[in-house]
Formats: C-alpha cells, sequence, structure tokens
C-alpha cells in the first residue's frame, strides 16, 4: 500500500511479471539519494539520476556471483513509461528535491546480451531513449559489447558502461566460470 493506493499481486498460477510490480516510489528517496551517483554531471556537479532496472536475473553462473541463471524481462514499454515518469518527477514533500531526474543508470548486471532476442529489445529500447533524450548508461559484460552495439548505445545517449573484469588469465576465468577468456577480454 502507497497512500490511498493498494495493489494487489496473486502469486499463484505463474511466473511473476516484472510488469505487474510496482516501482519504487520515488517521492521516498532523499535528494542526496539521487546526487550520490557521480557519474553524470553537469557544471561540475551530480545530477539527479535514476536507476532503473530492465531485467533481473543473468544469464550467466559465474560461481561468485548470488544472481540466478534465469532471466525476467520487463517491457520496453513499461521501462519507456519510467523513465518518463522520472524525467517528469516532481516531489510535492516540501524536504524532498523538486527537480526532475536528468540521467538513467541501467543497474542490469548485464545490460548488454548478444543473444537475437535481447538485442531486438535493445533495438527497441534505443529507439525511444534517442525520443526521450536522457543521457544514460549500464553496466554489462565485457563480452556482451561489440563496436555495432557501442555506437547505437553512443547514439541513444548513452555516456557511460561500466564492466567487471575480475581477471585476463584464463585458467582463472575457467575457474569462475565466467564463460569468457582473454581473446575475448582483448577483442573488446
Amino acid at each position: 500500500q502507497h497512500g490511498s493506493r493498494t495493489k494487489q499481486l496473486i502469486l499463484q498460477g505463474g511466473p511473476l511479471r516484472l510488469d505487474d510490480l510496482p516501482r519504487m516510489p520515488r517521492e521516498l528517496l532523499h535528494e542526496s539519494d539521487t546526487r550520490t551517483f557521480s557519474v553524470f554531471k553537469r557544471g561540475g556537479w551530480n545530477v539527479k539520476t535514476a536507476q532503473i532496472m530492465t531485467h533481473r536475473g543473468c544469464y550467466w553462473r559465474c560461481n561468485f556471483c548470488s544472481e540466478s541463471g534465469s532471466l525476467t524481462v520487463r517491457s520496453v514499454d513499461s521501462v519507456v513509461a519510467e523513465i518518463e515518469e522520472v524525467r517528469h518527477f516532481r516531489s510535492l514533500h516540501p524536504r524532498l528535491d523538486r527537480q526532475n531526474y536528468e540521467a538513467v543508470f541501467f543497474d542490469d548486471s548485464t545490460f548488454t546480451n548478444n543473444s537475437p532476442r535481447r538485442k531486438r529489445y535493445l533495438e527497441d529500447l534505443f529507439r525511444e531513449l534517442r525520443r526521450i533524450g536522457i543521457e544514460w548508461g549500464c553496466q554489462t559484460r565485457l563480452d556482451q559489447l561489440d563496436f555495432d552495439t557501442l555506437t547505437a548505445m553512443k547514439a541513444a545517449g548513452c555516456s557511460y558502461v561500466y564492466t567487471g573484469l575480475e581477471s585476463a588469465n584464463n585458467e582463472l576465468l575457467r575457474a569462475m566460470v565466467k564463460d569468457e577468456d582473454r581473446p575475448k577480454i582483448d577483442r573488446v
């Protein structure tokens, strides 16, 4: 329950759809919570950044990670609706920052993916991000980036990509079950 609105989710009879989950009420965030993310700046100051996820889970099963090997994806329409909400967010609470969010960080562990389905999803999302015109960034796996994807991301307003590099040693990568190797890392 949030304010006078209540939403009921039936948790039996099928998998949970991320589009059906309520989004975090932005009114609960304090201004400092939205400005501590220091990737996006204007005039040397951090801009108000919304962290949004397009999916839960991960395709990979790296042995040091707690995310599942399955993926549940939100629709592009749901993600775009949340971006539009944060762009036009106006807090009515007197102690909260009243400015709109100026940037988005996609906090998925692996925002990009070389599967045909994910590439189509990202094409649709990138088209919407170009239309909206908001600066954004993401985190992803190093081996899931290529020149065409990076070019499309930049054209859609991406200015920051965070990747992890646990090791460049093939033996350690195999031991971690990373499903990547030194040649893939070198290529990217």
